[in-house]
């Protein structure tokens, strides 16, 4: 957004102070103010969203720049924050800036830099539940999960700055997220509160369509992970994966008295530079424990790596869709 002149210049840090309002170089040389009030060196970085891999050997142009944000410089190491950003503190940085370039203006002719990597807290995603199956094929869900931390910003705001009845429907729309569908028993939320933590929900819920019966015979699993689809056999472009993302499941199936595990799956590893996935199952009396981890790491690839990339999210769509089989009264035949 730009008002009057002010698309490139800033206004005075002192007019923003007053007009508890500016955009992102407004706000950041407010910023810049009040640390050097304390005796905080900190500069305006010029940042971009592009993620070309070539892009230090461009030709200078004040186009490629579409974001400000803030460069502290405390005990000789730099920390990039954006001042626009809720819920980090000043040495994190979001996720959606990991890695992006910045023209840093401090006042010695200027450097191009790279904002580092987010903190993992920032970005990783934890769901953990006790399942325990019924003959007919429904189930109980009861754990909890973890969610990183600029989503956790979004559902604080729209919780607190919301109304009573608001409320009611943000929380009804998110039991149905979470339960798939199913019936929420019970859910709270953890945190709610405090700006700079990630929110845990502790919920438990019940889904009669969980397991699939078939006769005397049960299936079921963690699910299949549907990826991006990647038909092309060629790429003539780069490969760009602009940040980290993590997402860590663990179940514990609780399978019926009377039934004996017929099939369970071999565990799956894919590993890459940019990407890895590992799915692992244990089995101790009627306790099924499943668990599986999805990483995708910050990269930028050529574009003859366009098969390694296709492969791997095509192997975890495919693989994914494994099945635990359990038989009712059924014995292991001895060898």
């Amino acid at each position: 957004m730009s008002i009057d002149s002010h698309h490139y210049e800033p206004h005075p840090s002192n007019e923003v102070f007053i007009n508890k309002y500016g955009d992102c170089k407004d706000q950041t040389v407010l910023a810049m103010a009040m640390l050097g009030e304390i005796g905080v060196k900190a500069y305006p970085a010029l940042f971009s969203y592009t993620f070309d891999p070539d892009f230090e050997k461009r030709l200078p142009m004040a186009s490629y720049f579409n974001h400000v944000i803030l460069c502290i410089e405390y005990e000789g190491v730099r920390y990039y924050t954006d001042p626009q950003r809720k819920g980090l503190y000043f040495d994190e940085t979001s996720y959606d800036l990991s890695g992006g370039y910045v023209l840093l203006l401090n006042g010695e002719g200027g450097m191009l830099d790279r904002v580092p990597a987010a903190k993992p807290a920032l970005y990783i995603n934890f769901s953990g539940y006790r399942v325990e199956i019924n003959e007919d094929g429904s189930a109980i869900f009861d754990g909890s999960e973890i969610i990183p931390r600029i989503p956790s910003t979004q559902i604080r705001s729209a919780y607190l700055n919301n109304t009573e009845e608001g409320r009611k429907k943000m929380l009804s729309s998110l039991d149905a997220s979470l339960s798939s569908g199913g019936t929420m028993l019970e859910r709270t939320l953890n945190n709610i509160d405090d700006p700079y933590e990630n929110i845990k929900i502790n919920a438990k819920y019940s889904r009669g369509d969980f397991v699939e019966v078939t006769n005397d015979m049960m299936m079921f699993g963690m699910g299949k992970w549907s990826t991006k689809a990647w038909p092309s056999t060629e790429r003539r472009y780069p490969i760009i994966f602009a940040g980290n993302s993590r997402t860590e499941r663990e179940l514990v199936f609780i399978i019926p008295e009377g039934f004996e595990i017929l099939n369970l799956p071999e565990g799956i590893h894919y590993e890459t530079e940019f990407a890895t996935f590992n799915r692992t199952y244990e089995a101790a009396g009627r306790s099924i424990k499943a668990s599986d981890i999805f990483e995708i790491k910050m990269a930028r690839l050529p574009s003859d790596g366009y098969e390694d990339v296709r492969n791997f999210f095509n192997n975890v769509s495919s693989s994914s869709n494994d099945t635990i089989i359990i038989k009712k009264g059924y014995l292991q035949k001895e060898e």
